[in-house]
């Protein structure tokens, strides 16, 4: 156990920082070639106005111009409050979770390559455990990402762009790291006695106050935050030390999982197995490769490079990174193809 807790704090270290206050253009180039792009700003009243940011990439005519934006990662190409493109079907939604102090457009380059595929991708950003908003109080609730995403997903099924666009029969998640494991919070996993976690926390991380545990109130915990609205999970490298061997048996969704052999963050035999072994897994990628946790983000621009220099982020070589994005892409395409099926055609 103290392995899996260490690991998980690691985390602060490894991947502090995401998107920059400020972006930069580095291309305009045809829309043909991008995906559309827009942020959604919600507040959360029940739950003491806490905010909740969300990406949203969606499929676009080809027609107009795009932006190539570099913050600390390189994107795709993407037309920013561009129109949605009128196919006549309705669109299966694909709900994102980003890992411990990252940010709800690290892993574009997935949202691409699902909304090439036809499908909308919305990124829920989770205060007080991203890039920007980080507040170790805060990071200890873990309740506060699924019900972020529950919350996301009641706003956009009543957006006015998206309410007859969107099958809400087909939603899935891809969560990766942290992001996993609030999908399997959301697929109905129990999890351990927190307070014992906590009490280890406190014990062996002195960078978090004391004031931040004395003021916890765990009582929530007790109570589910299952989503049955979402039908399929995509689990990339999760991490899993909050849920016991019964907890994971009770999620009944079907989950893809990706896995590398050898993360040094999460590593699998004791994050990644759990859940092959407790949970319906219907289809699993190991990567035996060096592939490092952070292989499953964007690469990095040039700034990226100067901020993370000092971190122990593992870079692949370019061609590499690009295999790995086309199999992992891959096998996320097909195992939505597979779970979400059967949409409507909009009357």
């Amino acid at each position: 156990m103290r392995k899996l807790i260490y690991t998980f704090f690691c985390l602060i270290f490894l991947f502090g920082g995401g998107i920059a206050e400020s972006m930069n253009r580095s291309s305009i180039e045809s829309i043909d070639s991008a995906i559309g792009v827009k942020t959604l700003h919600y507040v959360d009243i029940k739950r003491g106005d806490r905010p909740v940011v969300v990406e949203l990439w969606y499929p676009v005519a080809d027609s107009g111009v795009s932006d190539r934006i570099e913050d600390l990662y390189i994107h795709p190409s993407e037309a920013r409050d561009a129109t949605f493109v009128a196919s006549g079907n309705r669109y299966p939604l694909i709900l994102m979770s980003h890992g411990h102090r990252g940010d709800r457009r690290d892993r574009s380059w997935l949202a691409e390559k699902l909304v090439k595929k036809n499908y909308i991708v919305a990124s829920v950003e989770h205060y007080g455990n991203s890039s920007k908003t980080f507040d170790p109080a805060l990071t200890l609730r873990y309740w506060d990402r699924p019900q972020d995403v529950s919350f996301a997903l009641d706003q956009l099924l009543n957006e006015p762009d998206l309410k007859e666009v969107v099958d809400a029969d087909r939603i899935g998640f891809v969560g990766y790291s942290l992001g996993g494991m609030t999908g399997l919070s959301l697929a109905g996993g129990g999890v351990q006695d927190l307070k014992e976690i906590f009490a280890k926390y406190r014990k062996e991380f002195n960078q978090f106050p004391r004031e931040s545990f004395k003021v916890l109130d765990t009582s929530i915990e007790k109570g589910s935050v299952h989503d049955p609205r979402i039908k399929a999970y995509l689990l990339l490298a999760p991490a899993t030390f909050l849920f016991s061997q019964e907890g994971l048996k009770k999620i009944t969704a079907p989950i893809g999982l990706v896995s590398a052999i050898n993360d040094e963050v999460l590593p699998h035999e004791e994050h990644s197995r759990r859940v092959l072994q407790n949970s319906p897994t219907v289809r699993f990628k190991l990567l035996r490769k060096e592939i490092a946790h952070s292989a499953f983000l964007n690469p990095l621009s040039a700034l990226g490079k100067q901020v993370k220099a000092k971190s122990k982020r593992q870079a692949l070589s370019s061609e590499d990174q690009k295999r790995l994005y086309q199999e992992v892409g891959d096998f996320s395409i097909s195992f939505f193809q597979d779970q979400l099926r059967d949409g409507q055609t909009i009357n």
